[in-house]
């Protein structure tokens, strides 16, 4: 009965990590705001799994945790130390404490993913949702963006109607579901490494050429965005891991 018991709780925290590890998957796809409600649920399970002792980390996870615990601790010191010192001459706004939070998140999925990860889960919002931003993204590079969004999102979208064509022949910078051309083009950026390595570590076919669809979504996603210095590095990165799957003389 005891054993039924913790095979039913384990399971409850392993699907609590899927919750959170997936809405940080539609948070690469949506919005800022998603990624920013996930490094949140995220730090605050990997404290409730510390609390009740549920972790067991490796040794390199663990000084990858307490290096980014320590370094959050000195942003949210450093404003006194600075006025202290007369280096500042006022507290910063109360929202920059708010980023000490990214410092954290990483080590904090590094944490609850100790429990399981949901690759396919994963792999399948973010493939799905990339494709379908890449439409999004080529027809905001094509058509001017007819509809007004909701107030409460308030989106601008005078960067979407932006020309960065000619009179004659128009392009505009496409956002993507951000609706903001350096943020989408960013996010294609995150999200291409490890589109890459199912490319080259995959075993089956169907997976690769589904990640290859998804690479070349996320280039012309960046092309659209106009973002000419994420396009540069998309390149490179494209380049250096053909470089490193190739093989013999060619490599």
């Amino acid at each position: 009965m005891l054993t039924d018991t913790k095979t039913v709780e384990a399971g409850r925290w392993r699907t609590a990590v899927a919750a959170v590890l997936g809405l940080y998957a539609v948070g690469l796809v949506l919005a800022e705001a998603v990624l920013q409600a996930g490094a949140i649920l995220a730090t605050a399970l990997a404290l409730a799994l510390a609390v009740t002792k549920r972790l067991r980390l490796e040794k390199d996870v663990r000084a990858f945790v307490l290096a980014s615990v320590a370094l959050c601790v000195w942003q949210l010191l450093s404003p006194a130390v600075a006025l202290m010192t007369g280096a500042a001459a006022k507290w910063p706004r109360g929202a920059r404490y708010g980023q000490a939070l990214d410092t954290v998140a990483g080590a904090a999925v590094a944490c609850i993913g100790t429990l399981g990860v949901p690759w396919l889960m994963l792999g399948g919002l973010i493939a799905g949702g990339w494709l379908t931003a890449a439409a999004l993204g080529f027809f905001q590079h094509r058509v001017p963006w007819p509809w007004e969004p909701p107030k409460f999102t308030k989106l601008n979208l005078s960067r979407l109607h932006e020309n960065f064509g000619t009179e004659e022949h128009p392009r505009y910078a496409a956002g993507g579901f951000f609706f903001h051309r350096l943020r989408f083009a960013h996010g294609a950026i995150a999200v291409l490494g490890p589109a890459l390595a199912v490319i080259g570590r995959s075993k089956v076919t169907r997976r690769r050429v589904l990640a290859g669809a998804v690479v070349l979504g996320l280039l012309v996603s960046i092309y659209a965005a106009f973002a000419r210095a994420a396009l540069g590095a998309a390149l490179g990165v494209c380049v250096l891991a053909l470089l490193l799957l190739l093989r013999g003389t060619a490599r």
